[in-house]
């Protein structure tokens, strides 16, 4: 006979109470009930992701899809039309991009198949390359974006495709929970020896109780019917764990209403002046310098 979760609980309890109520029964009895309520949650979360992703991996494959169709079965389009197509067919495109690498990312990191690949990194290339990215999501919401830091080369040594996705994932949720006609302000330094990233919004803020879960897997600030965010409650718990792959740290000052700023620490790379591989930013580490065109 199978049992459910919550049926093979009950079961144990019972087994337990009837064997012994002894100190360390009771604390097995405790433990057993404490995982039993994990596994329900995990389960619950799991069922939201499903339905989320589902979302986010179909629509933006629908839009391309219909919009490319409607421009090839289109005798004439105009300039106008034409680009605004185009432009609809990359935001879509961008998204669905965007997921994909974090649904790889965590795959591979859940299954223990990665390990950082070291390189001499420009800081402050790579963060250009971000915030270009998502220009187009600053744009809808006519926010400023503001980089703190001097434009002079950052060399870092770090695993370039850990800390764009990274950088990435902090900051497209700092423009996802900004309000219209806001700022964001970006920065890094080098200090001690240590390399240190700021994102901060003035948007909807973070409660202290939710600072404390938003980095678990799945979980989202909204969901369900009410959902007004995209995203699959992933990006920040694959960024969580980019973080401490590279042994560094990430600390949140948030209220609600009032905004966030996430810092990001990451230590220097023991021995990395054996390391020659020089890496600008991120579209160079995907295509090299070779001119194509």
């Amino acid at each position: 006979m199978k049992l459910s979760n919550e049926e093979l609980i009950n079961e144990l309890r019972d087994r337990l109470l009837k064997a012994s109520s002894s100190d360390d029964e009771q604390k097995m009895f405790q433990e057993v009930k404490r995982l039993g309520e994990q596994l329900k949650q995990s389960e619950r979360l799991k069922s939201n992701f499903l339905s989320n992703i589902r979302n986010e991996i179909t629509n933006p494959l629908s839009a391309v899809l219909g919009i490319s169709d409607f421009l090839m079965q289109a005798d004439e389009v105009d300039m106008k039309k034409l680009k605004r197509n185009a432009y609809l067919i990359h935001n879509e495109a961008f998204n669905l991009e965007f997921q994909m690498r974090n649904i790889f990312m965590a795959a591979e990191l859940e299954a223990g198949m990665i390990e950082p690949e070291y390189g001499k990194v420009n800081v402050i290339s790579t963060i250009k390359d971000v915030i270009a990215s998502f220009e187009y999501k600053a744009k809808e919401k006519n926010l400023k974006v503001v980089e703190v830091h001097s434009d002079d080369p950052i060399a870092f040594t770090t695993d370039v495709a850990m800390f764009h996705l990274m950088v990435a994932n902090i900051y497209s949720n700092a423009i996802e929970y900004s309000l219209p006609d806001q700022q964001i302000e970006i920065s890094a330094e080098l200090r001690d020896n240590h390399l240190l990233v700021y994102i901060k919004d003035m948007g909807i803020g973070i409660s202290e109780n939710d600072q404390k879960k938003i980095f678990e897997r799945f979980y989202q600030l909204d969901y369900g019917t009410t959902k007004q965010h995209r995203g699959q409650g992933l990006g920040l718990s694959v960024t969580h764990a980019i973080i401490e792959l590279l042994s560094g740290t990430v600390e949140i000052q948030s209220s609600k209403g009032k905004g966030s700023v996430f810092t990001v620490t990451l230590p220097s790379v023991k021995n990395d002046e054996e390391i020659d591989t020089q890496v600008e930013g991120w579209n160079e580490f995907l295509f090299g310098n070779d001119e194509v065109f």
